[in-house]
């Protein structure tokens, strides 16, 4: 359903993931937010110590990324 909502909509502001928190499920809902995420919006995520997923796709998509308290995480989508 996620790739058709994202579609649909075009472009959005703020994506939260707080799904299922396998590896998995993790970087196919970054990944697939991230193409319709505009420039400056937010990427959040409950339960970024479950897996690496989020600090490696931080790493990988080169946005600013902050993580609160060992478990939430906030990344910028920069200009590139």
């Amino acid at each position: 359903m996620l790739p058709d909502l994202l579609a649909e909509l075009g472009q959005i502001d703020v994506f939260l993931h707080d799904s299922e928190h396998t590896y998995e499920t993790q970087k196919f809902e970054y990944e697939t937010a991230w193409v319709y995420l505009r420039e400056g919006g937010l990427l959040l995520s409950d339960d970024t110590g479950v897996t690496p997923a989020f600090s490696e796709f931080a790493r990988e998509a080169q946005g600013t990324s902050f993580v609160y308290g060992g478990r939430f995480g906030i990344l910028v989508k920069c200009a590139g």
